[in-house]
């Protein structure tokens, strides 16, 4: 069982009875749960209530775009869960991080973010926010302190992280990052999607915004599209006022199906957990796989750093095959037919969900940049899902076997090795030393 948290109440607990607003919910009928609660707009009892609501001086509902009941449960769960004074649920992650971009930045405010983030997000901050909002974001190496304190003028605002960061899976000092933020009066921001609150808690280690993308390991069946923003009352005002301008809220169906998921969130993530560690040391192990990137590895360089401040590792990984994207065509492509692996985007649900970054979900980021950010062609992404190990195991196995078979393919992996990428460009000294580390 996990521990207990201090506020108390386990996770597993504070997943399923952690809205106050749920306790209050009082329904006609012998049903136990809350219903979906379809509805747009919401009646008033009297005129006086009405006007009490819309001037702030009541609590209650009145349309769709500025909340509702269902959204405020997940919401205080979430909020709950991370440790946060209060939550916002959006229609997605990009539009929980965009939303809140525009809340609390304005036009000639710098924000500097780790290199490597996941792909529309790196679109956000590389073209959205400099030529729509006027926001400058740099991308900085941050495994080195003295590089953000580097890169911190008078106009910069906030920090945004993802550790881990997606897909490579590097993990930052979240501590050592806060209290550097605290000292110039910055915000800290984190997108904790591929951690979730299971395993990873920021507020608790001094940050002060968490982004989830909600579709993933909150919900946990990949039928919803949802996201997440948790952090004091005094910011999730503001991010509020916003969102009822912009109208990206959730609706009460999906919020009902994420509340849903979080009843089993807890033992969902134990699972992912698991599973991910086995087959990560099995990939490490494959004459086929040239470099695994996950930080749970008893060989990676952010092991130590990665359990100080995570439970666990998480459900995600990736690694570089030996060869080339013909190769990497094959063996997704194999996976995808012949077992119940899906080719797909999206990580954190049931099912296992493999796909390659440079061809899919970061394909928008020019091809020299993405090298740079350590996104190789060959490099392959797994979102383990919490099927049987055993199961997972046996088609990849299955896979490599075949891959094996194909022509070429042995002469490739003769030609292969750890430090020469299919392109033929030869890895820098600095990038031998990262994946000697991982």
């Amino acid at each position: 069982m996990a521990k207990k948290e201090k506020r108390g109440r386990g996770i597993a607990t504070r997943a399923i009875h952690g809205s106050k607003t749920e306790d209050k919910v009082e329904v006609k009928g012998p049903c136990s749960k809350v219903p979906i609660f379809q509805t747009a707009n919401y009646r008033f009892p009297d005129v006086q209530t009405a006007a009490n609501i819309f001037a702030g001086k009541e609590e209650g509902y009145f349309y769709g775009r500025f909340g509702g009941l269902n959204a405020t449960i997940i919401e205080e769960k979430i909020a709950s869960l991370e440790g946060a004074e209060a939550g916002r649920m959006f229609s997605s992650g990009m539009a929980a991080i965009s939303n809140t971009m525009i809340a609390l930045f304005e036009k000639g405010d710098e924000i500097i973010s780790c290199p490597t983030v996941y792909g529309c997000t790196d679109d956000l901050f590389s073209h959205f926010c400099p030529n729509k909002l006027g926001i400058k974001v740099h991308f900085v190496d941050l495994n080195d302190l003295e590089n953000l304190k580097n890169a911190i003028n008078k106009n910069t605002k906030a920090v945004f992280i993802e550790s881990p960061a997606n897909p490579t899976l590097e993990i930052f000092d979240i501590r050592l990052i806060a209290k550097v933020c605290k000292e110039h009066n910055l915000i800290f921001m984190i997108d904790n999607t591929f951690a979730s609150p299971y395993n990873q808690r920021p507020i608790e280690m001094g940050a002060n915004i968490v982004f989830h993308s909600a579709t993933k390991y909150l919900n946990g069946h990949s039928d919803v599209v949802a996201g997440a923003v948790v952090s004091t009352k005094k910011i999730i005002a503001k991010v509020k006022a916003t969102a009822g301008l912009l109208g990206p809220s959730i609706g009460p169906f999906d919020a009902f199906l994420i509340n849903r998921g979080l009843e089993t969130f807890e033992l969902r993530m134990q699972r992912h957990n698991e599973n991910t560690a086995k087959i990560a040391e099995f990939l490490s192990g494959h004459k086929m796989v040239s470099v695994v990137y996950y930080p749970g590895l008893a060989t990676s360089g952010n092991r130590i750093l990665a359990l100080s401040q995570m439970k666990g590792c998480s459900g995600v990984l990736s690694f570089e095959l030996k060869g080339n994207m013909k190769m990497v065509e094959k063996l997704l492509n194999y996976l995808s037919d012949n077992t119940f692996i899906k080719l797909a985007v999206s990580l954190g649900s049931t099912t296992t969900m493999i796909q390659c970054p440079a061809l899919m979900t970061h394909a928008a980021i020019p091809r020299a940049k993405r090298l740079e950010k350590g996104i190789a062609d060959t490099m392959i992404r797994l979102a383990v899902g919490i099927e049987n190990y055993e199961d997972i195991e046996s088609a990849f196995k299955e896979a490599f076997k075949y891959l094996e078979t194909q022509n070429g393919c042995a002469a490739h992996l003769r030609r292969s090795t750890r430090h020469i990428i299919n392109t033929g460009r030869r890895l820098t000294k600095t990038q031998k030393k990262k994946r000697k580390n991982r």
